[in-house]
């Protein structure tokens, strides 16, 4: 995970499905990169229930891209108001594995199953089944990882930004 530390980024879901992996997935780690005002509530979760071992807290890093690229998979459970995040598509290149949420913009980026994976917000079960799912069949996820690079290449580039921001102030001028 990488962003701001506060509650709307779904960081306590995180936690809660983290939990829910170590009986199943002995070696799991999650990486927390960010600061903000959710993060003495972060750390208290982590330490009530005793995630120590399991997740590292690694503050705010200036250039993230190359614990996007080592990371096995990326998650950003957010709950709400946050539209497509550029941490998502900057993941879907880097690492190609996405877990985030419905409802938040992030579907314009990915279709379910397709280039990236998407789960209910607030729902730490389904959250650890997909993260159970993909470490299962990380072998042969190789598909969704080409997806979710070729997404970045052919859909989100300054030149399709430019050519939709062309077509639609062609139409304001007509109107």
């Amino acid at each position: 995970f990488a962003g701001r530390i506060i509650e709307r980024k779904g960081l306590i879901t995180l936690l809660e499905s983290i939990k829910m992996l170590q009986p199943i997935i002995n070696n799991v780690k999650l990486y927390i990169f960010g600061k903000g005002p959710f993060s003495n509530e972060v750390s208290k979760y982590i330490s009530d229930n005793n995630l120590t071992d399991k997740v590292i807290l690694g503050g705010y890093k200036s250039d993230i891209f190359s614990y996007l690229c080592s990371a096995n998979l990326c998650v950003f459970p957010s709950y709400e108001g946050e539209g497509l995040m550029t941490v998502v598509l900057e993941s879907m290149y880097y690492n190609g594995l996405v877990i985030t949420t419905h409802g938040n913009g992030n579907e314009e980026a990915i279709t379910d199953n397709v280039n990236g994976f998407l789960v209910d917000p607030k729902n730490p079960s389904e959250l650890a089944n997909k993260i159970i799912h993909i470490y299962k069949n990380y072998s042969k996820l190789s598909d969704i990882k080409a997806n979710a690079k070729s997404t970045i290449k052919n859909k989100f580039t300054w030149n399709n930004h430019a050519k939709i921001f062309y077509r639609l102030s062609a139409e304001l001028i007509k109107s």
